[in-house]
């Protein structure tokens, strides 16, 4: 476990596993965010989008930039666990019931046999797309009593962030069991019938995913970007200092 901006990451996949476990067996429910660096700045500009992080089951470290900057801070040696990676693993276990919603119709429908052929099991999932609305404005009674008839384990959400992190915390008050798990961009990743795509191993390798989608989204990702390079300097700047601080205190 470790800390920015006193947001709690984890990092050890063994816990997350057995955490995730304790919460689908005893019939729990929650929500887990995988943060990158664009999270992680919409954190630093709004406190309760903060909250949301901080009020989660527990939280991954999906971009590769954040654990590099956790490294620096705190001399670790963390790898990130990418989100759409999160996803896919939880699909290939094939001991887990799930439901997807959002994204658009044309992404779900060329999603479905992609995971069937991983597990046919998911043939029979619910898919649901959501309309382009304000986070306040959807009907998460309804939403809510769709998926509790369905009683997923994992419930995952592709709405981009931070919509997505405020849309599970609202939803969240309206089922009983279950896991929320926003993961932005998966859905496209791996849709038979997306337009962006996952970068290819190589550049996820040498942690250039980002570049891949700078390619495929140049105005949506330069945006993003900019806003990165801007903050996460800030970031980590102020969290040097302050674990500065509380050594020498200690």
């Amino acid at each position: 476990m470790n800390k920015i901006l006193d947001i709690e990451i984890s990092f050890d996949r063994k816990e997350i596993i057995d955490t995730i476990d304790r919460y689908i067996n005893h019939h729990h429910k929650g929500y887990i965010v995988t943060i990158n660096s664009n999270i992680m700045v919409n954190a630093y500009k709004n406190d309760d989008y903060k909250s949301i992080l901080n009020n989660s089951s527990f939280n991954i470290c999906d971009g590769s930039v954040l654990a590099t900057a956790l490294n620096i801070i705190n001399g670790t040696k963390y790898n990130s666990y990418p989100g759409p990676d999160f996803f896919m693993d939880r699909i290939k276990e094939k001991k887990y019931k799930h439901a997807f919603l959002g994204s658009t119709k044309e992404v779900l429908n060329g999603l479905k046999t992609p995971l069937a052929q991983v597990d046919e099991c998911l043939s029979d999932s619910l898919f649901i797309e959501l309309p382009f609305l304000n986070v306040n404005d959807y009907d998460y009674y309804t939403i809510g009593n769709v998926i509790q008839e369905n009683a997923p384990d994992f419930i995952w959400v592709s709405l981009g962030a931070p919509k997505q992190e405020e849309f599970s915390a609202l939803l969240i008050k309206h089922i009983t069991k279950g896991l929320i798990v926003p993961v932005g961009a998966a859905f496209e990743f791996y849709s038979n019938n997306s337009k962006v795509g996952r970068s290819p191993g190589i550049l996820r390798k040498f942690r250039l995913e980002w570049f891949f989608r700078l390619y495929k989204q140049p105005l949506k990702t330069f945006k993003r970007l900019k806003n990165e390079f801007f903050y996460m300097p800030i970031i980590l700047f102020k969290e040097i200092v302050k674990s500065k601080y509380e050594n020498t205190v200690n």
